[in-house]
C-alpha cells in the first residue's frame, strides 16, 4: 500500500482559499435571502391588525429562554402604541445591522424607543442563544429544530393564514440575521487573533 502524500504548501493554501470562498458565497446567499424576504414580510403585515401584530410579536419573542415578566412588559409596551408604530418598530428591529447603506435605525418616539430596545433584547436572547446551543453533530432539517417557540400550536393553527405566513417569514429572517452576525463576529475575532499572533512572531 502506497504512503499517503503530504499536501504541498500551495495545495494547503488553495484549499484554505476555496473554503473561504465557499463560506463567503454562503454568507452572500443568506444576505440576499434576507433582503428578498424582508420585502415579502412588509407586504404580509400590511393586512394585519394591531391585535394580529401584537400576537405575532409575542410568538416571535416567546421562548423558554425569555422571562415571562419581560414578555408581559413587551405586551404592555405594544398596547401603548398604535398599529403604525408597532409595524415600524418591528421592521427597524429586523433590519438593524442589516441595512445595505448603513443607515441609522430611526427611533420615532420615547415609547417606540423602549419597545425597540426590549424587542431587540428578547429576539437576540432567543435566537442567538438557540444558535449557540447547536451541537456539532446535531441534525437540522428545519428551523424549528433550532428555534423553539412557546406559543400554543392549536391556538396558532387557528390564526389567519397571513399571520401564520408572517410568523414563518419573520422567524426565518431573525434566524438568518443572527446567524450572519454570529459568523461575522467569529471571523472578526479570528482575524484579530491572527493579527496579534503575527505581531508576536515579528517581535
Amino acid at each position: 500500500m502506497s504512503e499517503q502524500r503530504e499536501p504541498t504548501p500551495l495545495e494547503v493554501e488553495k484549499a484554505m482559499i476555496d473554503r473561504e470562498l465557499a463560506e463567503q458565497k454562503s454568507l452572500n446567499t443568506n444576505a440576499e435571502f434576507f433582503y428578498l424576504y424582508i420585502h415579502r414580510f412588509n407586504e404580509q403585515i400590511k393586512f394585519m391588525s394591531k391585535k394580529d401584530m401584537l400576537r405575532l410579536i409575542r410568538s416571535l419573542a416567546g421562548s423558554d429562554l425569555n422571562k415571562s415578566e419581560d414578555l408581559s412588559r413587551l405586551d404592555a409596551l405594544g398596547n401603548g402604541l398604535n398599529l403604525g408604530s408597532i409595524k415600524r418598530t418591528l421592521i427597524n428591529v429586523l433590519e438593524q445591522y442589516m441595512e445595505k447603506d448603513a443607515k441609522d435605525i430611526r427611533q420615532f418616539s420615547p415609547k417606540e424607543k423602549s419597545y425597540f430596545k426590549l424587542l431587540d433584547e428578547l429576539f437576540a436572547n432567543k435566537y442567538v442563544t438557540s444558535i449557540l446551543q447547536i451541537k456539532p453533530d446535531q441534525e437540522i432539517k428545519t428551523i424549528e429544530d433550532v428555534i423553539k417557540t412557546t406559543h400554543d400550536p392549536k391556538e396558532f393553527n387557528k390564526r389567519k393564514q397571513v399571520e401564520k405566513d408572517a410568523f414563518a417569514t419573520a422567524n426565518q429572517l431573525l434566524y438568518t440575521k443572527m446567524a450572519l452576525i454570529q459568523h461575522t463576529l467569529i471571523q472578526h475575532l479570528e482575524n484579530e487573533e491572527k493579527k496579534e499572533n503575527g505581531t508576536e512572531k515579528e517581535a
